[in-house]
């Protein structure tokens, strides 16, 4: 759905995110986590979690959340994002 740009219309762009799972850098969503979590023993299990090749929506969510920031901050003139998640069974 989207109208001329040039005529200040719409554009919406739909993302899928399904590979990031397997490609998060682990030691900077460990920074993010620890911005948000101070319980060590918590950093320890998912850090473990990520060791053995698991990592969730929830922990996707950590990566995303400072990708909003960044958003916020730099490009809000450009639109407005939009995360929602779609579980397919």
């Amino acid at each position: 759905m989207r109208k001329d740009t040039a005529k200040k219309g719409w554009w919406v762009v739909d993302a899928d995110i399904k590979g990031c799972f397997d490609n998060i850098n682990h030691e900077k969503l460990m920074l993010l986590a620890k911005q948000r979590i101070s319980d060590r023993r918590i950093l320890k299990i998912i850090w473990k979690w990520l060791r053995a090749g698991v990592i969730s929506p929830l922990l996707s969510n950590i990566y995303l959340h400072y990708l909003d920031i960044k958003w916020e901050r730099h490009y809000n003139h450009l639109g407005k994002l939009i995360r929602y998640w779609t579980i397919l069974w």
